[in-house]
């Protein structure tokens, strides 16, 4: 396992990552001031509609 000193260090190395492999995450939970943060895959789970747009 990797360790990085900021959560966005390891945001942008997850990104290059899954670019390489094919599809995307985004940052479902967490905080910069705890220092963990939960990612998810766009194409997997439940959709997030908060303005209620469909």
């Amino acid at each position: 396992g990797e360790s990085f000193e900021h959560p966005d260090a390891a945001f942008s190395r997850l990104q290059d990552y899954v670019f390489i492999m094919g599809f995307a995450v985004v940052k479902t939970a967490g905080s910069d001031t705890t220092g963990r943060v939960r990612y998810g895959c766009i194409h997997h789970g439940q959709r997030r509609n908060y303005r209620l747009l469909f």
